[in-house]
């Protein structure tokens, strides 16, 4: 009986003093962690690169919710949280759209157990941790822990039918507006690749109601690439025959009179009359009206068969036809369609329109088109580089004139 209570007493005696150990330990590590928040231990100023992205977060942030900027508020939330350990321009506090607080951790860099603690500590507190070299992950985080009404990325937005303006976005965030049963809507542009808005594009998603923030700046007017839009303001087929031809830096004459060999074997010449005549290759070209005529008809298909490429319009033919009969018997494959005229994947807008895209051997192109458009859409055209030349129709006046944009 002594030797089993002996036992016993001994048993009791080292589970005490292990219970007391563990508790002196986790003591001891939640306290070496409060020591170790970097604020504490760190000397120096964090890398460029860090304070940099981290200015251009609270800047942005600041315009999107400048009613959420209580900087007092939160310096004495601060003051009274273990938070008061941490370096506050490496770890800046953030109001979120609901009123909650945030803690920025850009870089990732915050111990595990340093956040741990904190976020046992500051139960209410949102903790949004980035990983290195990956800024949309975080502003993934970022925007999901600010509360807004809705958050949506990598949007595209359309305006108009032709042409058609889209409008590239990386976030798109719908918050509470002044009025009680107000919202706003703010497009938030992050990605350095593609840039910030350009101002005649912001200039257009601001007369539709769209706020915009841009982390970085928008990218240089223009572009290496040479480009030109030409109007055909030619409403009968031969006039858009001469704008495709100008496109194509072809010289041609106007009623031009073939005489060539006839059919008969007899050695007599015939002749007929063409409205266009142009050489491109070493081939002759004859571009004609077709009148319903069966004798001007014969003549235009025996000037065919003495080597001649005859192209036979209507008189009805709209650009879509001219350019579908012209081009293909020119060995060029473009056709009259619905464009992009801003095809590359890292821009942030793009116009898409009916015409016909000529492309050049210096990788420059012309873009023909009969469609009017309106002045915001030129002058989006030329910050993209584009040249725009011809008499253009407005969308909203029905009279012709040049557009300066």
């Amino acid at each position: 009986m002594s030797g089993r209570g002996g036992f016993c007493h001994r048993f009791l005696s080292s589970g005490l003093a292990a219970l007391a150990f563990c508790c002196l330990s986790c003591a001891l590590s939640l306290a070496a962690d409060e020591r170790a928040l970097p604020g504490k231990v760190q000397s120096g100023a964090p890398a460029v690169r860090t304070a940099e992205g981290i200015l251009t977060v609270k800047r942005l942030w600041e315009r999107l919710l400048p009613e959420r900027q209580d900087h007092k508020r939160l310096q004495e939330y601060c003051d009274a949280t273990v938070l008061r350990s941490l370096d506050p321009q490496r770890y800046p506090l953030l109001y979120a759209a609901d009123g909650g607080v945030m803690l920025l951790d850009p870089e990732g860099t915050l111990p595990v157990m340093v956040k741990g603690y904190i976020q046992q500590k500051e139960l209410g507190l949102r903790v949004v941790s980035g990983v290195p070299g990956d800024r949309k992950r975080f502003y993934d985080l970022l925007f999901a822990a600010g509360k807004f009404l809705f958050v949506d990325g990598e949007v595209s937005l359309a305006f108009g039918e032709d042409p058609t303006v889209v409008a590239y976005a990386d976030y798109k965030i719908e918050k509470k507006g002044q009025g009680a049963n107000e919202t706003e809507s703010v497009l938030v542009n992050v990605d350095e690749k593609r840039g910030g808005t350009p101002p005649e594009l912001r200039a257009m998603l601001e007369e539709r109601g769209f706020r915009t923030i841009d982390a970085s700046p928008p990218p240089a007017a223009g572009g290496a690439t040479a480009r030109n839009l030409s109007y055909v303001s030619a409403r009968e087929p031969l006039g858009m025959v001469d704008s495709l031809l100008r496109a194509l830096a072809v010289s041609f004459d106007t009623d031009r009179e073939i005489a060539f060999a006839g059919g008969s074997g007899s050695g007599a010449k015939q002749v007929a009359r063409v409205a266009r005549y142009f050489e491109l290759n070493g081939r002759r070209f004859a571009v004609a009206i077709f009148k319903n005529d069966p004798a001007d008809y014969t003549l235009l298909r025996l000037l065919e068969t003495n080597g001649y490429q005859v192209v036979l319009l209507d008189a009805g033919d709209d650009l879509r036809r001219v350019s579908g009969k012209l081009l293909p018997r020119l060995g060029i494959s473009a056709r009259y369609g619905r464009q992009d005229l801003f095809p590359e994947a890292e821009g942030r807008y793009n116009v898409r329109m009916f015409g016909v895209m000529l492309t050049g051997g210096n990788g420059g192109s012309v873009f023909l088109t009969d469609k009017a458009m309106e002045k915001e859409v030129g002058k989006l055209l030329e910050a993209g580089g584009y040249r725009i030349a011809g008499e253009q129709r407005t969308a909203d006046a029905g009279a012709r004139k040049y557009l300066h944009f």
